[in-house]
């Protein structure tokens, strides 16, 4: 359909933005893109209810994870207060499963500094509604295609590094 599908798929929980999701909400247009919300958590029902009836919205239970690379965009937040603390789990699956992200967070994040080639940052301060609305309405479909290209390399990269340190541990053990 020439749509771009962006997705939260995951935890909602104290570390993460529910105003980022509803932002990005706010931002989507149905005609050229499609939001997919597979959310659990804390903050997942006050999403959900937000989503409800929204043009280019669809709530699903879930998103088997075979089934991750079938969205473009995957939405990825991790509030201020949590940088160091938590690594959302998402943006290496999102990575690993050949798509991109859209990471709200501070810049100085693990997992930003790790899979930035991959994806668009919106910090988390107070300009971050605007930076929804702007960047969302940005996205292409020839930005995302070398974005993911980017993805698959950084996965190459993560699984040989997995592959390198279990071969470390292993010749330890010896």
């Amino acid at each position: 359909e020439n749509k771009i599908y962006l997705g939260y798929c995951g935890n909602c929980g104290n570390p993460h933005s529910s105003e980022f999701i509803k932002e990005v909400i706010n931002s989507i247009n149905p005609q050229s893109q499609h939001l997919v919300l597979a959310v659990y958590g804390i903050k997942a029902e006050e999403i959900k209810a937000y989503a409800q009836n929204k043009e280019g919205v669809t709530i699903l239970k879930s998103v088997p994870r075979n089934e991750l690379h079938h969205i473009d965009v995957h939405l990825v937040t991790l509030v201020n207060s949590w940088t160091h603390v938590a690594v959302p789990s998402k943006a290496i699956s999102s990575i690993c499963s050949g798509a991109t992200i859209l990471f709200c967070g501070n810049k100085e994040s693990d997992n930003w500094v790790l899979l930035q080639d991959a994806g668009w940052l919106i910090e988390d301060d107070h300009q971050m509604c605007q930076n929804v609305k702007k960047t969302v309405a940005s996205l292409n479909l020839a930005e995302i295609t070398k974005q993911k290209n980017n993805a698959n390399v950084i996965a190459k990269e993560r699984d040989s590094l997995v592959q390198e340190s279990y071969a470390i541990i292993a010749s330890w053990a010896k």
